[in-house]
Order: C-alpha cells, then sequence, then structure tokens
C-alpha cells in the first residue's frame, strides 16, 4: 500500500499538465504526456506520442478547426489572425531552437 504522503505526491503530479519532449529529434516530437495535459487537452497519450505539440494545438490547429473562433474572439480578419499565428509559431520555434542548441551536453527543463 502507498504511504499517505507517497499518494498525496502521486495526486499532484497526476494533476499537473506537461509533456516531455525527444530534443534529440527534428520537430522534437512528443515523448510522454501527462494525464493531465490529457484531461485538459482531450488527448490520450496515445494521440500526443510521437507528435509536434504544434500538429495538436500550435498554429495550424488553430487556422483550421479554431479559426472562426480565433476571429470572432479577437476582432480581427482572418488574414491578420493568420499572419498572427504564424508569426507567434515562428517565434516559439526560434526561442525552443535556442534552448536546445544551448543547453550543450546539459539535460534539464526549459
Amino acid at each position: 500500500a502507498m504511504q499517505p504522503a507517497t499518494a498525496e505526491l502521486s495526486l499532484e503530479i497526476e494533476a499537473m499538465s506537461f509533456l516531455l519532449f525527444d530534443a534529440s529529434v527534428p520537430d522534437f516530437p512528443i515523448q510522454v504526456a501527462s494525464p493531465g495535459f490529457s484531461q485538459l487537452y482531450g488527448f490520450n497519450a496515445n494521440d500526443c506520442s510521437g507528435k509536434k505539440l504544434v500538429d495538436l494545438l500550435g498554429g495550424e490547429a488553430i487556422l483550421g478547426d479554431g479559426m472562426q473562433a480565433a476571429v470572432e474572439l479577437s476582432g480581427l480578419s482572418a488574414a491578420e489572425v493568420t499572419r498572427a499565428i504564424r508569426a507567434l509559431a515562428n517565434r516559439a520555434a526560434e526561442e525552443l531552437s535556442t534552448v536546445v542548441s544551448s543547453a550543450g551536453d546539459q539535460q534539464g527543463f526549459a
């Protein structure tokens, strides 16, 4: 049987929303999706495994299924939303590349 402190920690970890990526592979495929991430976004672990985050939640996903909502919520035109989402996605990719390329041989979290 689990000790009370261990059971509490297990519940806290299960509620956290996080992803683990493989930074040694181009496009940083998802290796692990926490139960909290799965619950928050409605994807199971199999939906996430090997996929890029951008494919699940990123710019192209917004530009597809979420375009109408993005236009309505932002008050921008579809063209403006498209430009803004693509600019944000490009900036995020640049930042991630910077983090990975500057890490050297160290392992850690970003």
